[in-house]
């Protein structure tokens, strides 16, 4: 009998491109989807119908296709194959994997990919999307330079949910400019990860990091949940617009460390590298206990409107690990100054939410080579605010990472310049590839001035504050009711990176002011409610009502 039937359709339009319908008979299905993926041109669709799929060797991928099942609820492959979908790519072109559960459940293997992601060449356009992931031992494992959006994906215990790698371009993505705010990561948004009391035995003692970055990866995590705790959605969530809240006393798994960047190990040149840079923002973590949330062994940093929150114990939010000044086994002799390789520097943390029976919100291991500001005088390392105008930042003079054990540089400090990252602007939310737009404006939600001045500066008396799902890019304040534009503000002002704190008027009198918030989608604030009133008296100086006119000697009310 026929293992499958394999359906092609014509798509009559401009692009003339295919659609294949695949349904599955659950026996060596993946020989049909290659059939189909190898007969498909760049840019069509493999459908594959509802049902279950048994895939026992590997998926092909290497063009431009769409893998898309018709849901996590419809579609399941049954994964005995490692990797099961391997998306092989020699030129920069669109691939994507939607609507599918992928079941390893009874495909325990150690080290196993369920998508492994490879290209000679930088890749910018890979979404993995919509599906559910039960007992991948790495679920999505990129093993190049690897930047799209991977987005409202579910991963029940999973022991790496996705593991970000450069492989053997890890040097090629250290030599790529350190920058933040760009199209230039792996994106993890809109993601739950959740450990539950099932975990499979077959992987160890317990999970590893669901987010496990190594080897020159670059990623901006976002809008995810990770828990370890019962009385949660069984669907994903958007971490950014609808985070969830609920939260029992079940225990899931004690020792479940959810993100962590790691570190060179190794002295340069190795085998295994430290990352350049990754940004953690507005992502909700719960466990139930754990050494830490996030662990930070290289690279730079900005993590900020996060939530974490434990359930008892845990020893610190986040861990700080330069592995060079204690690691016997890998380095000898040990580096116990500053700078180390691939070292751990501009890292911003501001605006986050710390829940629960924390012992601290950082801990250092090895010797103390990193620097907070406020360990005095020389270098800094990790900053307590986002980017600003001033204060300082360290910076490669060569190769970067490197930390001055060779000829080809280090790791400098000039205090006499802005933070690195500065101006911080978050990269468009939902990821553009997704084809979603971001139309929620954001909120204004305090601003206050005194009632009366003496001065044409006004200090604001309340510190002008403002919302948004991704992130605020722009404040402005004038004496316009109307809406300005995301270009110019209006009137003698422009838009800011930080809120305004005070205003300068051109006269006296009644004056009526207004705050506007914007974001990187251009949506601008409704001001309508939060404008204030201030009446302005200089002493020595009459003040003339708007309703009274002064001309040639007369006085006129009207």
């Amino acid at each position: 009998m026929k293992k499958m039937l394999v359906r092609v359709f014509l798509i009559i339009c401009l692009t003339s491109s295919y659609s294949f319908a695949i349904t599955c008979d659950n026996s060596s299905d993946q020989t049909e989807i290659n059939t189909a993926i190898s007969n498909a041109t760049p840019g069509d669709t493999i459908t594959i119908d509802a049902g279950t799929c048994d895939i026992d060797g590997t998926i092909d991928i290497g063009k431009a296709i769409t893998l898309q099942g018709a849901g996590i609820g419809s579609t399941t492959f049954t994964i005995a194959a490692n990797p099961a979908i391997d998306i092989s790519l020699s030129s920069d072109v669109q691939v994507k994997i939607a609507g599918i559960h992928f079941d390893s459940s009874s495909y325990l293997a150690d080290n196993s990919k369920t998508i492994n992601i490879t290209g000679s060449v930088v890749l910018s356009e890979i979404l993995i999307g919509d599906n559910k992931f039960t007992n991948s031992h790495d679920a999505v494992y990129t093993n190049s330079i690897v930047y799209g959006v991977g987005y409202n994906n579910f991963f029940i215990d999973c022991e790496i949910g996705f593991r970000i790698t450069s492989g053997s371009m890890e040097d090629d993505s250290w030599d790529l400019i350190i920058e933040s705010g760009t199209a230039n990561s792996f994106f993890v948004e809109d993601n739950m990860f959740q450990i539950t009391g099932s975990f499979p035995g077959a992987f160890g003692s317990g999970p590893e990091q669901q987010v496990y970055l190594q080897e020159g990866g670059r990623n901006v995590t976002r809008c995810n949940t990770f828990t370890s705790i019962a009385g949660l959605p069984s669907a994903p969530v958007s971490g950014c617009n609808d985070p969830p809240t609920a939260i029992d006393s079940t225990r899931h798994e004690s020792d479940f460390v959810p993100w962590d960047h790691h570190g060179n190990q190794s002295y340069y040149p190795g085998d295994f590298r430290g990352n350049p840079i990754s940004e953690v923002y507005k992502n909700t973590f719960l466990t139930y206990e754990s050494y830490a949330h996030m662990t930070i062994r290289s690279g730079s940093l900005l993590i900020y409107d996060n939530v974490f929150t434990t359930q008892t114990s845990t020893n610190q939010v986040i861990y700080l690990d330069e592995g060079e000044t204690w690691e016997t086994g890998r380095y000898s002799p040990l580096d116990t100054t500053w700078p180390t390789e691939d070292a751990i520097t501009n890292v911003f943390y501001w605006d986050n939410t710390e829940s629960g029976p924390f012992s601290k919100t950082w801990g250092v291991g090895g010797s103390q080579v990193i620097k907070f500001e406020a360990d005095g005088a020389g270098h800094v390392d990790v900053w307590l605010n986002e980017p600003e105008l001033s204060g300082g930042y360290t910076y490669y003079d060569d190769r970067q990472g490197a930390s001055g054990r060779g000829a080809d540089g280090t790791l400098n400090w000039n205090g006499d310049h802005a933070n690195a990252y500065y101006p911080y602007t978050p990269y468009t939310y939902p990821h553009p590839l997704r084809g979603e737009v971001d139309t929620t404006a954001p909120t204004v939600t305090a601003f206050t001035i005194p009632a009366t001045s003496s001065s044409l500066t006004v200090t604001f008396s309340e510190a002008f504050t403002a919302t948004d799902a991704v992130g605020v890019t722009g404040y402005c304040v004038n004496e316009i009711a109307a809406p300005p534009t995301s270009g110019t503000c209006g009137g003698d002002v422009g838009w800011e990176a930080s809120a305004q704190t005070e205003y300068v008027f051109g006269t006296s009198g009644a004056k009526t002011l207004y705050p506007w918030a914007k974001d990187a989608a251009g949506n601008i604030s409704d001001s309508a409610s939060q404008y204030d009133e201030v009446t302005i008296q200089i002493p020595g100086v009459l003040s003339i009502p708007s309703n009274l006119t002064i001309s040639s000697g007369s006085l006129s009310v009207h």
